[in-house]
Order: C-alpha cells, then structure tokens, then sequence
C-alpha cells in the first residue's frame, strides 16, 4: 500500500520533471537551434521517464533487504542501467552520427537530471522511514 503511494508522488513529480524539461527542449529546438532537431527526440525521453520509473519502484521494492543484500541489487541494478543506456547510445551514434551533438546532450542531461531526482526521491522516503 506504501509503495504504491510513494510510486504516485513519484509519478507525479517526474511528469513535472519531463513535462519542463520537454518544454525547455521544444523551446530550444523551436526558437534556437531548429536545424539540430531529430525525430528521436521524444523516444529519448520517453526512454528516461519509464528508466526513472522502474528504477524507483525497484529501490522502493528492495529497501527493506540488509544492507549487503541492498549494496549488491543495488550494483548489479545500477551496472545494468548504465550499460544498457550506453549500448543505446553508442547504437544511436553508430546509425546516426550526424545529430550525435543534440543527441548526446540530451541523453547526458536526462540521465543525469533522472539520476538526481531519482536518488533525491529516494533518500525522502528512507528519511520518512527513519527518521532522526
């Protein structure tokens, strides 16, 4: 039942993360810089919203495990979700290299804006659940 109330509050404030960071980036490619404007634009954040998501259901999933069984999901999670997001970019890159710039600070910027909020919100929950 908690969880599924943490996942809501989640929920809601990554939609507000994507929806202004999309809105910066339309505004950007509309009234800047339209010729570096790529079509896969909205895939990457679709990308990184469902990334963000699963990612904080499965810390909230796993935060009752002991500490060495927490340590060691937590690796093999994190290992697997930054390899998998590099595969996709370095295939990106390889089958199209003429927007790899756009690309590039797109996908930095969301991973890194998700990986904050995400570890942000998770720190929350586990203050709420011991507090001081």
């Amino acid at each position: 039942m908690i969880e599924k109330q943490l996942l809501k509050q989640f929920l809601k404030r990554s939609i507000i993360l994507f929806l202004l960071l999309g809105v910066l980036c339309s505004f950007i490619f509309i009234w800047i810089i339209p010729h570096h404007y790529f079509s896969v634009i909205p895939v990457i954040f679709i990308y990184f919203f469902f990334l963000n998501v699963f990612t904080f259901r499965f810390l909230i999933r796993i935060q009752n495990l002991s500490s060495q069984k927490f340590t060691k999901q937590f690796m093999i999670f994190t290992f697997i979700k930054f390899f998998g997001s590099l595969i996709l970019a370095f295939l990106f890159l390889y089958f199209d290299p003429k927007h790899k710039i756009p690309f590039l600070v797109i996908f930095i910027i969301l991973y890194f804006s998700t990986l904050i909020q995400g570890v942000h919100d998770f720190l929350k929950v586990l203050n709420q659940r011991n507090p001081k």
